[in-house]
C-alpha cells in the first residue's frame, strides 16, 4: 500500500500514474479506462433525454467530473502512498451503471403504455456492449480481490466500490441539474420519469 510513498512530488505522481513501472498493471488499468471512459462519453454525447439546451452544459459537466476524480485519485495516493488510477474508471462505470437506471424508473412509471414505453427503451435503454463494459469492470475488480492478502483485497474492494457509488451519485447529480431545470414537453416520458423518481415535482419544482 505504501509503494509510492517516498520521493519528490514529480517522482510520486509518476509512481501513482505508471503502477511503479509494471507493465502488466500500466495496460491492464489504462485499457480498462479507456474503455470507460469512452463508453461515458458516448452515454453522455448520445443522451436526448435531457432538454436540448441542456445537453452540452451535461457534456461540461461530465468532463469537469471526470477531472475532479482524476485530481481525487492522485491527492489520495499522494496521500496514502497508494499507486493507480482505479478510482477513475470504477467511477466512470458507476455512472454507466446509473444512467441504465433511468430506463427501469421510466418503465416502471409507464407500465404498457405504450408510446411512453417506446420512448423509455429507445432514449434510456443500456446496450449490449455497456453490459460489456460493465462486466470487463466487475472481472477487473474480482482479479484485484483474488491477486493480494485479504486485508488489501477488502481495501482495495472497498474502493472500488465506494469509487463506482460516487460516479453513480455524480450521475445523478447532474441528471438533477440539467434534466430537472426544465425538462422538454416534446419528451413524452419526462416529466413522469422525474415524478415517479422522487427528483423533481412537476414543471421541475421540488
Amino acid at each position: 500500500m505504501k509503494e509510492c510513498a517516498t520521493g519528490d512530488l514529480l517522482v510520486r505522481t509518476q509512481c501513482i500514474l505508471t503502477y511503479e513501472g509494471k507493465t502488466f498493471g500500466i495496460v491492464l488499468n489504462y485499457t480498462v479506462l479507456a474503455v470507460n471512459v469512452v463508453a461515458c462519453a458516448i452515454v453522455t454525447i448520445t443522451a436526448t433525454n435531457y432538454p436540448r439546451r441542456r445537453q452540452l452544459q451535461r457534456k461540461l459537466f461530465a468532463a469537469a467530473a471526470l477531472a475532479v476524480v482524476s485530481a481525487y485519485q492522485v491527492a489520495l495516493c499522494l496521500l496514502v502512498g497508494c499507486s493507480g488510477i482505479s478510482i477513475v474508471w470504477a467511477a466512470c462505470a458507476g455512472w454507466t451503471l446509473s444512467e441504465g437506471r433511468l430506463q427501469a424508473v421510466c418503465l416502471r412509471a409507464h407500465g404498457d403504455h405504450d408510446e411512453r414505453t417506446m420512448w423509455c427503451k429507445r432514449h434510456l435503454a443500456l446496450r449490449p456492449w455497456q453490459y460489456a463494459v460493465i462486466a470487463v469492470d466487475a472481472a477487473t475488480i474480482v482479479y484485484y480481490a483474488m491477486d493480494t492478502d485479504l486485508d488489501d483485497a477488502i481495501l482495495s474492494t472497498t474502493a472500488h466500490l465506494c469509487a463506482i457509488l460516487l460516479g453513480w451519485i455524480l450521475s445523478l447529480v447532474s441528471i438533477k441539474i440539467f434534466f430537472s431545470s426544465g425538462w422538454d414537453a416534446s419528451d413524452p416520458a419526462a416529466e413522469s420519469l422525474l415524478n415517479s423518481d422522487g427528483i423533481v415535482g412537476p414543471e421541475g419544482q421540488e
